[in-house]
């Protein structure tokens, strides 16, 4: 079975190199490599160019910049594969990352097979990986989800989704950060099986450049919790029985901005503050219901006792 393999890029000159060679070095063999240039204006054209010469299984796209969203959409158009994944490129892989997740894939019937994952900080390395090999119907995978648990991660590239699951689903290109997770919603409502891999064999790298980080961004956050109304939106139009744990999500990320915002400076001046904070009161009844009492605890020293936090 074909891989598709989805790189959006813009200006990555910087990590291009190591993310494409990560690719390239894949044992799994029978993929291609769709290079979605989003605008570039650094010589990252020019580094994918030069993959492309080197290895006929690369295919180079330019395109005018739309942002990541409208990047994999090109991607989803030009996907052969039976099987779509996808690599952001200031990241890199294991070798054996492709191999592992399409036997899975195939030996238990999977639409989606996901692995864990290296979070790369400088010189520190973070393991996120469940050790239950587990397997999830539709309803349990979106369970996981909407609670923010590793075993269902809302990211794209530690994953493979088979094709025909994607048919008719896109990302949103008014979102720039929580797209992956509104997709990953999406498709879940499809699927038969997903399963999470205790591995880890995906390598994020944490820089500059990345958007969603451990700081505040207020763009970033807002664009986040959209994607998150989005599916509470869409909770209410197709499966209502998912409409409480919905809710519970949207309260759960408005904690997690609440948090980023109480560690910046000044924290109470900012509009921000308030805005995320009603969210989270809006919301509590559902995080209690469907939260552990531990997390649940330190949600409400958050939102009603930020200085204690703080300290």
């Amino acid at each position: 079975m074909k891989i598709s393999i989805i790189v959006p890029i813009y200006n990555k000159e910087s990590y291009l190199d190591k993310s494409l060679t990560s690719i390239s070095e894949q044992s799994y063999k029978d993929i291609e490599v769709l290079l979605i240039d989003d605008g570039s204006t650094d010589s990252s054209g020019k580094i994918c160019k030069s993959f492309c010469e080197k290895d006929s299984r690369f295919k180079y796209i330019y395109k005018q910049n739309g942002g990541v969203s409208s990047a994999r959409n090109a991607g989803l158009i030009e996907a052969t594969g039976d099987f779509i994944g996808f690599v952001d490129p200031d990241d890199f892989i294991n070798k054996e990352m492709y191999h592992t997740l399409i036997n899975q894939a195939d030996i238990d019937e999977l639409d989606i097979v996901a692995c864990g994952i290296n979070i790369i900080d400088g010189d520190n390395v973070t393991k996120i990986v469940n050790s239950d090999n587990e397997y999830y119907n539709s309803c349990k995978a979106l369970e996981n989800l909407l609670r923010w648990s590793y075993d269902v991660s809302p990211y794209l590239w530690n994953k493979i989704f088979r094709k025909n699951v994607l048919e008719g689903i896109k990302f949103d290109e008014a979102l720039s950060v929580g797209e992956d997770r509104l997709f990953i919603f999406e498709t879940l409502l499809k699927i038969r099986r997903y399963k999470l891999i205790n591995k880890c064999l995906y390598s994020y790298v944490r820089n500059a450049d990345s958007l969603v980080g451990l700081s505040y961004n207020g763009k970033a956050a807002k664009s986040s919790i959209n994607s998150d109304y989005k599916i509470l939106s869409l909770c209410k139009e197709k499966c209502q029985s998912y409409v409480e744990m919905s809710q519970c999500s949207l309260g759960l990320n408005a904690y997690f901005q609440l948090c980023r915002i109480i560690k910046s400076s000044k924290y109470e001046k900012k509009e921000e503050y308030k805005y995320y904070k009603n969210i989270c009161r809006q919301n509590k009844k559902y995080i209690r219901k469907y939260i552990d009492f531990c997390t649940y605890s330190k949600f409400l020293i958050v939102v009603y006792m930020p200085l204690v936090y703080k300290i």
